[in-house]
């Protein structure tokens, strides 16, 4: 599997994309413990940091691109309060159908190119995507943003079937 940005929509090169460095834990909750349970779609769980990023219109889908073939597309209009996104983390739970593919933590950054594995936050909106999944079977993240000055958003469960 390798990482996608949207801004420029190629792959990004990448050895070794599983490495010990890939953000993987064992627990796919990041948020604090003020997070509620529950699949609201393409909302937020309760909880989340006061001045945290806020997301909305949350969109997960299986997109054609040109080159590189069908990619699982991640796309959310984002607000914070603080304005220091660019520089947080995106903390990513992946799945492909019921299986669970990896955690991940992405760096936020304004521009994409030749960064590696990233969250673009370009014009209000975060992207990511990832290729060589089977979209056959629905796809699905789990996220919770942390901006530059360490307030973690609510939990956002998003599916290519909602």
């Amino acid at each position: 599997m390798v990482f996608l940005f949207l801004g420029g929509c190629s792959v990004l090169g990448l050895d070794d994309p599983f490495n010990s460095n890939s953000g993987r834990y064992d627990q796919p909750n990041w948020a604090t413990d003020d997070t509620a349970d529950g699949d609201t779609g393409d909302t937020a769980d309760g909880g989340g940091d006061a001045g945290a990023p806020e997301l909305t219109n949350l969109l997960l889908a299986w997109t054609e691109y040109p080159n590189i073939g069908t990619v699982l597309e991640f796309t959310a209009d984002y607000t914070d309060e603080g304005d220091d996104i660019v520089g947080g983390i995106c903390y990513i739970d992946l799945f492909n159908g019921s299986e669970y593919i990896d955690s991940y933590e992405y760096e936020v950054v304004e521009d994409p190119a030749g960064e590696g594995e990233v969250c673009s936050a370009v014009g209000g909106a975060l992207q990511f995507a990832f290729q060589e999944l089977d979209e056959t079977q629905a796809g699905s993240v789990g996220l919770e943003v942390k901006d530059g000055s360490g307030n973690v958003s609510a939990t956002y469960d998003v599916s290519t079937l909602d």
